[in-house]
This record gives structure tokens, C-alpha cells and sequence, in this order.
């Protein structure tokens, strides 16, 4: 992992409230998963469960940040077209 707990959460923190996290309501041992990592002081200290949940999380940040770049694209795109 490239990331530290530190940096992990900054960047759930700078998500969009209702997409902190991939699960919303469907997966609570998922949800309980992250919560856990995010309270420990270091990637070792990680147990797999939370490793792989961790890892999920990261994808589906990289996701809510490519959705924000087209969704701003399109907007500074339909402002500058001439009505």
C-alpha cells in the first residue's frame, strides 16, 4: 500500500457526505472493517479482512474523483456553449 492511516483518513474525511464509503447500507462488517483500520496507527498493524477493505476503499476513491473531474467537465463545458 502507498498510503498511510493518516493519509487515509484525510481522504475519506474529503469525500462528499453519503460516499464515505462504497457500502452504504448493504455491508455493516465491511463498514465496521474500515472503521477498525482507520483506529490503528500504522498499515502493519492491519489484519487481512481489513487490508482487503482497505484496498476497496482506495478503488472506490479513485472512482468518486474520476465521477467529480467528468462531472466538472461537463459543466465548464455546457457554461461556455453560447445559448
Amino acid at each position: 500500500m502507498s498510503v498511510t492511516i493518516e493519509q487515509l483518513r484525510e481522504l475519506r474525511a474529503s469525500l462528499p457526505k453519503g460516499q464515505k464509503d462504497p457500502w452504504g447500507e448493504c455491508c455493516i462488517s465491511k463498514r465496521t472493517l474500515l472503521q477498525r483500520a482507520l483506529k490503528r496507527n500504522t498499515l502493519a498493524e492491519l489484519t487481512t479482512g481489513e487490508q482487503a477493505v482497505v484496498q476497496e476503499f482506495i478503488v472506490h476513491c479513485k472512482s468518486v474523483r474520476d465521477e467529480q473531474k467528468k462531472l466538472a467537465a461537463e459543466i465548464d463545458q455546457l457554461s461556455n456553449t453560447e445559448l
